[in-house]
This record gives structure tokens, C-alpha cells and sequence, in this order.
């Protein structure tokens, strides 16, 4: 019987088993190990196992690279691949002159809404010193939107305002004829200690950093009879709807001597109140060509023929053959791992597991 010796990764060709098609080939994996495991029972004599029953074998393919490609990545995770426009977040540092101003660059396609001016402890320390800045340009684009949805559940004495929660908002004012009467991080508040058979008007205004959003439709109404606990609900009319679609929001006012700044055309405009010398990071989002790969938490990598080749060499004459290996149900893993290190290159470890076609697991074909 002649002997061999194998060397190198194999080669891996991979077959989505769902469309029959090749989806990824692997030439340059570091290693490729296969682990075959099966549980065996024993019965005793004396002490001594005497029959074994083996159980089912099963199987393991471990592949390590340092090279990969995406394909190799979106398989892993069973990720979704898109192509086009994508949201890219940047960071650019200036230290301001005399104009006070810090140029980003001309055609840049940046979402003003996105972005952040921090003050740094030095040009040579990024470490930020105080918090983000008023965006004066921004602020009206960044108001939360007009609350709506406002209803107002009341007995005599007892009204419960509901609403709907706005995105982007931080607290709402709740406003009861005109006068703010609470805040509150809640989309509703409950009203205690009225009047009964008294009329009442209700407004929300949802707020942020920047300033308070359009205030709602009105919602009035009568409070019940003195003693009369059960509750009726209240919404707007059709005629304050109509008058509240003329709402406007409210920019918060800055700080005297607080620093603020503008954006235009790739430039960051600091306050009067700013000194030359400081260093400022900016952040932002750039939109910018490009693929994203989006790992959903409820999508899982599909299951894989895989013909994974290497050469064999006989010992006697020194003759290469080839050796192919067919793996016929593998399926990755959920859990893989991605090392990054500064002093190394990444290495991506992925564990197939090795599930029976049938009562077939793999074939070892040797090519003369």
C-alpha cells in the first residue's frame, strides 16, 4: 500500500445547496481542519468495558484565513449586501484663525443635521472639553415634529392627557389655556384637582436640544358635574386641527457667551464668543458610494455543499495526486470570530458544522 503526505490548505469551493450554484471559492485559507467525533456507550464485565455501541458520527470543518473577501464575511453571517449611497460618519479637527472658521472641503455631501462640534484640550489632545455645540443653522430642521393624536380622558375634577410620542423628542410641555403646567419625558400626563363644570383647553409641545416643536390641535372640554367620577374622552375638532396646522415651533435661545456655530458650504462658522487658537473636532455624517453588509439579528448563513481540494504526494515516487474532499451539508456556525490587532493582521476563524446528506457526511476521492 503506497503511503502519502499532504501539505497546504485545501482549496474550497463552495455550493449554496438552496440555488445549486457556486457562491464562494477559498484559495487562500492559512489552515482547514476537519474534526470527526461520535459518542460511544459501553457495557461492563467486571469493571471492564466489554460492548461498545457507537452512536452517530458528526463533524466539523474549522477554517482560519487572514485574507478574506466580503462574500466570504456576508456568508458568515447570513448578511444582507447592498450597493449605492450609504452614511459614512467622519471626523475632522481644526484650530481656529482670526475668521473663526474651519473649512471641511467643497463638495462634500454631508447631512447638516448630523453634525457635532466639540472643543478638543489641544491640537495635540483629542480629548474632548465640554459638550457639543448649539447648531444655529440647524436647530429649526432639528425642532421635533407637531404632536398629534391628542386626547384628553376627564371626570369632574381628573383629566388624562394622551398623545403620541414624537421621534426625537426629549420631553413634552403640556400646556392647559395657555399656561405650561408640566413636564414630562411620558406621551401623557395626568391632570388633577380642577374645577368641575368648568371649560378647559389642552396643547402638547414636544421638545429637544434645539427648541420646542409646533404645538398640538387644541382639545377642549367641560369638566362633568361635581361627584360625577365617570370619564369621557375629548379629542380635537376638525376646525382646531385646521388652525393648528399654522403652528410653528420655538428655537432654544443660547446662554449669553455660549459659543454657537453655522454650517455652509463645507464650512463650520464658530460665535464671536469663540477664541482663535482653540481646536475644535467636527463629526458628521457624509453620505459616499459604497457596500454595506447588514447583519440582522434574525437572519442566520444557509447551508453549503463544499469540494475542498489539496495535493497529495506518494512517499515512493515522489508523484503528486490530486485529492478532493466532498463535504455534502455544511452550514456555518452562528457564533465566528474576527480578531483585529494593532500589531497583527485580522484573523477570521470560521466552524462549519458537518451534517449528515442522507446518511452521507463526506467523500475522500483521490484523483490518479
Amino acid at each position: 500500500m503506497s503511503i502519502y503526505g499532504m501539505k497546504d490548505a485545501s482549496d474550497l469551493i463552495l455550493v449554496n445547496k438552496a440555488t445549486g450554484l457556486v457562491d464562494l471559492y477559498i484559495d487562500y485559507a492559512n489552515a482547514t481542519t476537519s474534526e470527526w467525533t461520535s459518542e460511544s456507550v459501553y457495557a461492563t464485565k467486571k469493571g471492564a468495558n466489554a460492548i461498545r455501541w457507537d452512536g452517530s458520527r458528526s463533524g466539523t470543518l474549522t477554517v482560519d484565513t487572514e485574507l478574506f473577501d466580503f462574500n466570504l464575511l456576508t456568508m458568515v453571517m447570513g448578511a444582507e449586501v447592498t450597493d449605492g449611497q450609504t452614511d459614512i460618519m467622519q471626523r475632522a479637527q481644526g484650530t481656529l484663525d482670526s475668521t473663526r472658521t474651519i473649512a471641511l472641503g467643497s463638495g462634500l455631501n454631508i447631512d447638516p443635521a448630523t453634525i457635532s462640534v466639540v472643543k478638543t484640550k489641544g491640537a495635540n489632545d483629542p480629548e474632548h472639553d465640554g459638550v457639543p455645540l448649539f447648531n444655529a443653522s440647524a436647530a429649526q430642521n432639528n425642532l421635533p415634529r407637531q404632536v398629534v393624536g391628542l386626547a384628553v380622558t376627564y371626570n369632574d375634577t381628573t383629566a388624562r392627557v394622551d398623545f403620541s410620542a414624537v421621534d426625537g423628542a426629549t420631553a413634552y410641555e403640556v400646556y392647559r389655556d395657555g399656561s405650561k403646567i408640566a413636564e414630562t419625558e411620558l406621551n401623557q400626563y395626568t391632570d388633577t384637582g380642577l374645577t368641575p363644570a368648568i371649560q378647559y383647553v389642552y396643547v402638547v409641545a414636544a421638545k429637544n436640544a434645539y427648541g420646542t416643536g409646533a404645538q398640538s390641535a387644541a382639545v377642549t372640554l367641560t369638566t362633568s358635574a361635581a361627584g360625577e367620577t365617570t370619564t369621557t374622552t375629548a379629542t380635537s375638532t376638525s376646525q382646531e386641527r385646521i388652525a393648528a396646522a399654522d403652528n410653528v415651533g420655538q428655537v432654544a435661545t443660547p446662554q449669553d457667551g455660549e459659543v454657537t456655530y453655522t454650517y455652509s458650504a463645507g464650512n463650520i462658522t464658530l460665535s464671536e464668543n469663540s477664541v482663535p487658537g482653540d481646536t475644535y473636532a467636527i463629526y458628521y455624517l457624509e453620505k459616499a458610494n459604497g457596500r454595506t453588509i447588514s447583519i440582522k439579528s434574525d437572519k442566520f448563513a444557509g447551508s453549503y455543499e463544499i469540494f475542498a481540494t489539496a495535493q497529495i504526494r506518494e512517499q515512493e515516487t515522489g508523484r503528486d495526486e490530486l485529492v478532493q474532499i466532498h463535504y455534502f451539508n455544511a452550514k456555518p456556525q452562528s457564533n465566528f470570530t474576527l480578531t483585529q490587532d494593532a500589531t497583527a493582521p485580522a484573523s477570521l476563524s470560521i466552524v462549519f458544522d458537518l451534517l449528515p446528506s442522507g446518511n452521507d457526511l463526506a467523500e475522500f476521492k483521490v484523483v490518479k
